[in-house]
């Protein structure tokens, strides 16, 4: 299994978007988290482009409540 963790400091830029698309594919990376997106939402199209196709699961939290996230799997 591999991942990114990517603090991407706002997803506003296109070029971040195809890179992070390009690398999913080309190294089978199998989960993306991301950090400083500056959003608190996205639509499930560029989802969907980030993650070239596969599927995904967006969440939108603050860090406090992370804790309980991890602890729950």
């Amino acid at each position: 299994m591999k991942g990114i963790f990517w603090n991407s400091r706002g997803l506003g830029d296109l070029a971040k978007h195809r890179f992070l698309s390009d690398l999913v594919k080309e190294e089978q990376i199998s989960f993306i988290a991301l950090s400083e997106t500056g959003r608190d939402d996205f639509p499930d199209h560029i989802l969907n482009n980030l993650c070239a196709g596969r599927d995904f699961l967006w969440h939108n939290i603050v860090w406090p409540h992370m804790v309980d996230l991890v602890a729950s799997y």
